[in-house]
C-alpha cells in the first residue's frame, strides 16, 4: 500500500479485483464477505493515491457476468448503506456511460435492483436531484440507441415492462423532466396507458413537454416507434397562441414556444434541437404538417406583434391587415397570399428575427431534401410537394433557395417566384445579410450548390438566361423573356419603376452583348427592358 499507483495500472487491478470476487462466487463462498474485505483494501489505497482507485471494485462488480447475484447476495449491505449505493450509481454513470447513456448491459443489473429490491424508482417525489432515476433515464437511453439501430433489445424487455409499471404508477407533475423523458423511451414496451398518460400530461402542461419533444433520442425513438405521438407532442409543446394583452413581453407573442437547455457552443438553433428532422425521416407527411402549422403560428405571431406595437408605445395600433403577405401562384399551387415579412421569408438562414424552433425546423428540412435530391428525387418535384400547403413566406424562402442551390436541373421552377417584383425585394434583402450571422452556425462545407447562398435574383436569371442561350433553347429563351414582361406588368406595366425595368432586363436575352477583353469574354447588360431607355453602368 506505501508504494505508488500509477494509473497505468488500474485496468490490471480491476481484473485483480474481479478475480478475487469470482473465486468467491465460484467456490460457493460468501461474495459479501469477500466485497467487504476487497472494498476496506481499495478505501485504504484509494486515501494515498486519490479517489480514482475507490471506483475499481464498483467497476469490478458491474461489469461481471454474475453482477446480478453480487448484487442480490449484497442486498443486506446496500440497503443499509446509503453511500455505498451512491458510489455504485456514481460508478456506472462515470466510467460505463457516453452521451448520457449508460451501457445497458452492464447497468442492467444494478438498475433492476434498484427497481425490484430496493423499491427506489417509486418513492415519493422529492424537489432535490434523485440519482437513481437519473441511472434510470441513462438506461432507457442506452436501450433507446439499440433499439434504433435495429438491435436486438429482447433482453432488455422485461426490465423496461418493470421500469414502465413503476413509473406509471402516478400520474407524472410538473418539473418532473427525468421521468417525463424516461416515459417517453420506452420504445417496445410502450402501451396505451403509457401513450395516454404523454397526451394527458400535454393537454395539461404543455409548457413542460422539453425534457420529451427537445429530446434527441426520444425523437429517434418515438420517430421510429409512434410518429403520430411524437407529432401530437411536438405540436402541443411549440404551439401556442399569441397573446392579446399589449403589455406582454414581444417574446412571448412570438406563437412559438422556444428551444430549452443547451449552453456555451450550442447554436441556438440545429437540425439536432427538436424532433423535425427523425420525424421527416420516418413519416415525412406528418413531418412536413407539424412544421407548416408552426411556421404559420409563428409568421401570424409575428404579425400581431407588429400589429400591436403602437398600443405598446401609447400610439395608435398598426395598420397592417390580417394576413398580409405575398400573393403567389407557384408550381400549381395555386393563387394564394403567404403570409410574413422579410424576416419570415429568410428564417430557413437563420438571419433574421423569428422563433428558434421554426429556424430549427427550416434547417432540418433543408437538410432533408439534400438527401431526397441523393436518391435521385426530382427538386421540382419535391419543391412542388413542399408549396401545395405552404402559407407562409418561410416556406416559399427556403423553395427557393433550394432550387437555386440546384439550379442546373431547374427549367421553370423558378418563374413563379422571379415574375413577383416583392420577391426579388426580399432576395436583395437576404442575400444582403448572409454571411454575416447565421444563428444555425456554419453550414457544412459539402453542401450542394453552397456558393449560391450568395447570389441575388439577377445573379440566378443570369445564369438562367444564359444556360438557355448556350444550349440553343429557343423556347426557353423566350418564356424567361416573358416572365420579365410578367415582372414589369407586376410592378404597375408602364408605370413600372426604372429598378424593376432593369431586372426584367436580366430576362432578356437580347438585352446581353459579348466581348472580349484581355483573353476573357465578358457578358454585358447593355440596355434596359425598354428599348428607349439607355441602361446605364450595368455591366456584370
Amino acid at each position: 500500500m506505501a508504494s505508488a499507483a500509477p494509473r497505468w495500472a488500474i485496468r490490471a487491478t480491476r481484473l485483480f479485483a474481479q478475480a478475487g470476487l469470482a473465486q468467491a462466487a465460484a467456490r460457493g463462498g460468501s461474495i459479501a464477505e469477500r466485497w467487504v474485505q476487497l472494498r476496506a483494501e481499495f478505501a485504504e489505497l484509494s486515501t494515498t493515491h486519490g479517489a480514482r482507485w475507490a471506483e475499481l471494485p464498483w467497476e469490478a462488480l458491474l461489469s461481471a457476468g454474475w453482477a446480478d447475484r453480487a448484487l442480490s447476495e449484497l442486498t443486506p449491505v446496500l440497503l443499509d448503506n446509503a453511500e455505498m449505493q451512491a458510489e455504485a450509481i456514481r460508478t456506472l454513470m462515470l466510467r460505463f456511460s457516453q452521451a448520457g447513456a449508460c451501457d445497458p448491459v452492464i447497468g442492467a443489473p444494478l438498475v433492476s435492483w434498484l427497481v425490484d429490491t430496493a423499491g427506489m424508482l417509486d418513492r415519493p417525489r422529492s424537489y432535490r436531484d434523485d440519482p437513481v432515476l437519473e441511472l434510470v433515464l441513462s438506461w432507457l437511453r442506452g436501450v433507446a440507441r439499440l433499439e434504433v439501430a435495429d438491435y436486438d433489445v429482447t433482453p432488455y424487455r422485461p426490465l423496461r415492462s418493470r421500469v414502465r409499471d413503476v413509473l406509471m404508477s402516478r400520474d407524472i407533475e410538473r418539473g418532473e423532466n427525468k421521468r417525463l423523458e424516461s416515459l417517453a423511451l420506452l420504445g417496445g414496451e410502450s402501451n396505451e396507458t403509457s401513450a395516454t398518460a404523454l397526451l394527458k400530461f400535454a393537454r395539461r402542461r404543455p409548457a413542460f413537454l422539453a425534457p420529451v419533444v427537445e429530446s434527441l433520442d426520444v425523437a429517434m425513438l418515438l420517430s421510429k416507434q409512434d410518429p403520430a405521438l411524437l407529432a401530437d407532442l411536438a405540436e402541443a409543446y411549440y404551439l401556442k397562441q399569441p397573446s392579446e394583452d399589449p403589455w406582454r413581453d414581444s417574446l412571448e407573442d412570438e406563437g412559438i414556444r422556444g428551444h430549452q437547455g443547451g449552453g456555451l457552443g450550442t447554436p441556438m438553433a440545429a437540425w439536432y434541437r427538436g424532433p423535425f428532422l427523425p420525424l421527416l425521416r420516418r413519416d415525412f407527411p406528418r413531418g412536413l404538417a407539424l412544421i407548416h402549422r408552426m411556421l404559420d403560428c409563428g409568421a401570424r405571431g409575428r404579425e400581431n406583434i407588429l400589429r400591436n406595437l403602437g398600443n405598446r408605445f401609447g400610439g395608435p395600433a398598426s395598420k397592417q391587415p390580417e394576413g398580409e403577405g405575398v400573393q403567389l401562384e407557384l408550381l400549381g399551387a395555386g393563387r394564394r397570399v403567404l403570409v410574413g415579412d422579410s424576416h419570415v421569408w429568410s428564417w430557413y438562414r437563420g438571419s433574421s428575427v423569428g422563433p428558434n424552433p421554426c429556424i430549427s425546423a427550416l434547417v432540418s428540412l433543408e437538410m432533408f431534401l439534400d438527401e431526397l435530391v441523393q436518391i435521385d428525387v426530382s427538386p421540382r418535384a419535391i419543391a412542388t410537394r413542399l408549396l401545395r400547403d405552404a402559407t407562409t413566406l418561410a416556406t416559399a424562402g427556403l423553395v427557393y433557395g433550394f432550387l437555386v442551390r440546384h439550379i442546373e436541373t431547374v427549367s421553370d421552377e423558378l418563374d413563379g417566384f422571379l415574375a413577383v417584383p416583392d420577391i426579388w425585394e426580399l432576395e436583395f434583402g437576404r442575400a444582403t445579410s448572409e454571411g454575416l450571422l447565421h444563428v444555425q452556425g456554419p453550414e457544412a462545407p459539402g453542401l450542394a450548390g453552397r456558393d449560391r447562398r450568395r447570389w441575388t435574383p439577377r445573379e440566378v436569371v443570369t445564369q438562367l438566361v444564359l444556360a438557355a442561350a448556350q444550349r440553343g433553347d429557343d423556347e426557353a429563351v423566350e418564356r424567361l423573356r416573358s416572365v420579365g414582361g410578367r415582372l414589369i406588368e407586376a410592378a404597375g406595366g408602364e408605370t413600372a419603376p426604372p429598378h424593376v425595368r432593369l431586372w426584367a432586363a436580366h430576362l432578356d436575352w437580347d438585352s446581353y452583348s459579348l466581348r472580349e477583353q484581355e483573353g476573357h469574354h465578358v457578358l454585358e447588360l447593355t440596355r434596359s427592358s425598354s428599348k428607349e431607355e439607355p441602361r446605364i453602368g450595368a455591366t456584370d
